[in-house]
């Protein structure tokens, strides 16, 4: 699982912060459910956030 970004338009974050949820390999534990709701400075990067692709099935 990859942490992904949020739009979420009802909470504030401060400022350049977005939300974010789910975790990654590099996560602790508690961390990894897709429940996990969390900010993040946009401009940091680190090992949890990335890009969840998908493949749709024809």
């Amino acid at each position: 699982m990859i942490t992904e970004w949020l739009y979420c338009g009802c909470h504030q974050h401060g400022e350049g912060n977005k939300a974010r949820r789910g975790g990654s390999w590099y996560s602790a534990t508690g961390s990894i459910r897709c429940s996990n709701r969390g900010n993040r400075s946009a401009d940091r990067q680190n090992k949890e956030i990335g890009f969840r692709l998908i493949r749709l099935e024809k």
